[in-house]
């Protein structure tokens, strides 16, 4: 790229073109580039400066670079190669790239650190050359190889000796015998004519081949055996000395190309100049230097560099080159800092985060550089560039300003240009599409949650719990309606109350609620971290988890099980919004939600139930304002219950811990609130097996005003089944309610799937249909349906096509040890219930007659002739 700039002077500036020599380039692997000036970057004066300083000192003339990653090392480097078009002494910035060069073999890596210094004088001066006429030189012809060594090494501006002046005695220069690229060279700096000639000498006469094909000159040279061929490459010599002789510049020759020149010109003779570079400044630009560490290491069990680094200390120690390194705070710290020979070669200079307003001034520059180089850019606001600064601050934590401010211009532009290569219309970027951009990334600026909506979910999910829903609802909806700290957690709640009470199954309804899936919790059990360092592993493990998951619920459960620099390690996620991953990168938690759970307190939660009559709520799930005006009273007692933590554990929570978090009480549940449980299960149950094929039912709802027809103790159930009231009142003891609606979870999962499973496996083994249904009922003696006190149960039928209902007699045995199949047609639960827990002598006929007619296809086949077998089966059953 060539620009065309005014100088301080006011004179007509042209970007250099950096010149690398073919075998150097070859033997770096071509990982050598210019790097372009540019002004897209805004501030950083005082690194500029420091610079341009550190380049100008007389001895450590190599600048170091560090700054988190995105901060905009590059595009410093870039802006100082800018600033500099504009002095009298431009720089030309070569970038070296690590990945590339680092293709090669490790020991030719190490080689090629060795000899960096020397190579770049040899472009440091190819790149002289090819930019400027007017050089500054000295001639030493006189003088040894020591002495123009001395002269050299004491000087700093002088670069290389070179063979300055070749003086010839005719106007015509024989170059046959060099390089295509070296005669190339020697035209362009002598402005002189370039003659080659081709020309076949057959008995005197010449032919010239230049017009001919190879097959026409092989078929000349096959026809004249004794013609000779003839090439010649002559430069024709313009410039004459005083003394009449002829001169060649011939400063880019290497000893080689002058020994063919001799050879060919044996009456030349020479002159030996220093070159010296006084218009302009060679820099070496290493990104992410601290790679070179991962290049011939140290050997094991010793500490120091590679042998990259090691060898690159030495070639910055003795050599003239400008270095500009860079690399990041956790990988100058990690590798560059640990060996203070390599680390005092270099100024270091530290690139800090613009403020909001430079950051700003930045977006602009880059908008203004893409609308000139692109088709089609939006129109952007200042007031949207503001817009994305400020949110970028506040919610991006793992990249540093400008670069994520820069990414989310970039990303909103995307969405503009994609809808106007869609539809053809231009507009511009708007909060809208800001908003879109920030949830391409997993972040959300405008909440898209409803208290309604949620309130809809807890009261589908959560039982009993009033003030619990009431204060959940209550936190989502200010998070919503109310000025939002973008650096915070959306919300923080602390959910407080004795096991199986509805915590648990709270956080997966708010996960539904606000993220749409119950799964989007990642939760931390206290009880796993018990020491200083598993806090820390916990907050790492929180930190790389939203690196791909930003929106969701972080729970960690029973928190005051954990040591106790874990609430202290919560409160700086709250305060400050953000988390270190594994890797030491600092991530956003603004568009999670922070939640706790805690078993302190549930004895004074649980007298607070009794104080406020919690009890005589005739619907436990819809608040009263008593019963707020109760709870808003006993709130400093349970803050304190929870600081004071268990008698004689010392597992209280700080009063500071408690303070950022809004507390959620979770009282023992009601009975009424254990049969809507139940039947909310049952339902789920008959759900997951109905999506596996199989039919299941259970006894219909009925209303309130249906079961207060039973008495007084059932005018509380409302829309359950009267399955579901046997758990609550039969199932729920003491023991029971202590664990809560979990109790629940247990006879579904023990009782109910088993006798279910049962009833499938009879028919399934029989290779009997299974086109009809399965009912899970009463066994009869549930309090509500009887006062025998006999045990309450379930019990699983299936009704067949032909409408005849078969049970599973689980208690007696037929001849081949397997559990009988009985034929219930017409029976209620409390005579099914009787049939199978009869006498075993009394119902042996029953049995004999299940046992034959088990399998229904035959049932009609086999029963006229039950009776006459009779005798002659109970003989063998009785022996």
């Amino acid at each position: 790229m060539n620009l065309d700039r005014l100088n301080s002077d006011g004179k007509n500036l042209k970007d250099l073109e950096l010149h690398i020599p073919k075998e150097l380039d070859k033997k770096y692997n071509y990982s050598m580039s210019k790097l372009d000036p540019s002004d897209v970057l805004i501030g950083y004066e005082k690194q500029l400066k420091g610079i341009d300083q550190g380049l100008n000192q007389v001895d450590k003339r190599n600048i170091m670079l560090v700054g988190p990653q995105g901060i905009g090392k590059t595009a410093t480097v870039e802006k100082f190669a800018y600033n500099r078009l504009y002095t009298k002494t431009p720089a030309v910035v070569i970038r070296l790239a690590l990945e590339r060069l680092g293709a090669l073999n490790e020991n030719v890596m190490v080689s090629r650190m060795e000899s960096l210094a020397e190579d770049l004088v040899s472009i440091e001066y190819s790149t002289l050359i090819a930019n400027y006429d007017d050089i500054t030189k000295k001639n030493v012809t006189e003088l040894n190889d020591s002495e123009i060594s001395a002269i050299i090494k004491s000087e700093p501006q002088a670069l290389v000796c070179v063979y300055d002046k070749g003086i010839f005695d005719k106007q015509t220069v024989d170059l046959l015998g060099l390089s295509v690229d070296t005669i190339e060279q020697l035209v362009r700096i002598n402005n002189g004519s370039y003659i080659s000639t081709d020309t076949l000498d057959i008995d005197g006469s010449m032919i010239d081949l230049s017009q001919l094909e190879e097959t026409q000159i092989s078929v000349l040279l096959k026809e004249n055996p004794t013609a000779k061929r003839i090439s010649t490459d002559y430069f024709k010599i313009e410039k004459v000395s005083k003394s009449g002789s002829y001169e060649l510049d011939i400063s880019i020759l290497n000893e080689n190309d002058l020994k063919i020149i001799k050879q060919n010109n044996p009456m030349m003779t020479y002159t030996r100049s220093i070159i010296y570079n006084d218009k302009y400044d060679l820099v070496v630009f290493i990104d992410e230097v601290h790679k070179l560490n991962n290049y011939g290491r140290q050997a094991r069990g010793t500490k120091g560099s590679s042998g990259a680094m090691n060898a690159l200390k030495e070639s910055l120690a003795r050599g003239k080159a400008k270095i500009i390194a860079a690399t990041t705070d956790y990988e100058y710290q990690g590798n560059i800092a640990q060996d203070l020979a390599f680390e005092r070669r270099f100024n270091t200079i530290v690139l800090n985060q613009p403020n909001d307003s430079d950051t700003c001034k930045i977006l602009k520059s880059h908008l203004s550089s893409w609308q000139k180089r692109w088709d089609y850019i939006p129109k952007v606001s200042d007031e949207a560039i503001e817009e994305i600064v400020q949110l970028s601050s506040k919610l991006i934590t793992e990249q540093p300003q400008p670069s994520k401010s820069i990414n989310m211009l970039d990303s909103a532009i995307g969405i503009c240009r994609d809808d106007f290569k869609q539809t053809g219309q231009k507009n511009e970027v708007t909060h809208e599409k800001i908003v879109a951009a920030f949830s391409k990334e997993g972040i959300d600026i405008d909440l898209k949650i409803s208290a309604q909506h949620t309130e809809k979910v807890f009261r589908r999910r959560i039982k009993g719990q009033a003030i619990a829903t009431r204060t959940i609802v209550g936190a989502v909806r200010k998070a919503k309606y109310t000025v939002r700290d973008y650096r915070k957690p959306i919300a923080t709640l602390l959910l407080a109350g004795t096991t199986g009470t509805g915590k648990t199954e709270s956080v997966k309804a708010l996960a539904e609620a606000i993220f749409g899936r119950e799964n989007a919790i990642l939760t931390l059990n206290g009880g796993d971290y018990l020491t200083p360092k598993a806090v820390n592993e916990a907050t790492q493990f929180i930190g790389d988890s939203v690196q791909t998951d930003r929106s969701r619920i972080i729970l960690i459960d029973e928190i005051e099980k954990a040591d106790k620099n874990m609430p202290k390690a919560y409160m700086r996620l709250i305060d400050e919004g953000i988390v270190r991953d594994s890797h030491g990168i600092e991530r956003s938690l603004s568009s999670c939600i922070i939640v706790a759970t805690t078993n302190l307190g549930a004895e004074q939660i649980a007298k607070l139930a009794e104080t406020m009559h919690i009890s005589r709520n005739k619907n436990t799930d819809f608040m009263t304002a008593s019963l707020e005006q109760a709870w808003n009273s006993a709130t400093m007692d349970i803050q304190q219950a929870l600081v004071t933590g268990n008698r004689r554990e010392d597992n209280g929570l700080p009063p500071e811990f408690l303070q950022r978090f809004t507390i959620v009480p979770f009282f023992a549940l009601q009975k009424s609130a254990f049969a809507t449980i139940a039947n909310i299960k049952l339902n789920e149950f008959i759900d997951e097996e109905r999506a596996l094929g199989f039919d299941v039912r259970i006894p219909e709802n009925k209303s309130k005003e249906e079961w207060s027809k039973q008495g007084k103790d059932f005018e509380k159930y409302d829309d359950v089944d009267v399955v579901s009231i046997m758990i609550a009142t039969d199932i729920m003891n003491t023991d029971a309610q202590k664990i809560g609606a979990r109790a629940i979870n247990n006879y579904i999962n023990d009782t109910v799937k088993n006798k279910f499973s049962m009833a499938i496996e009879h028919r399934d083994e029989a290779n009997l249909s299974l086109d009809g249904y399965f009912t899970i009922n009463t066994n009869g003696n549930s309090l509500m349906e009887s006062n025998n006190h006999e045990m309450a149960t379930v019990l699983v039928t299936y009704t067949d096509s032909n409408r005849r209902t078969w049970l599973v007699d689980e208690y007696h045995k037929d001849v081949d040890g397997n559990s009988c199949y009985l034929d219930v047609t017409g029976l209620s639960p409390a005579e099914m219930w009787k049939k199978v827990t009869s006498d075993p002598d009394r119902i042996r006929s029953e049995t004999a007659t299940a046992y034959y007619a088990k399998n229904e296809t035959h049932y009609s086949s086999v029963k006229d002739n039950i009776n006459k077998d009779k005798s002659d089966f109970f003989s063998t059953w009785n022996k």
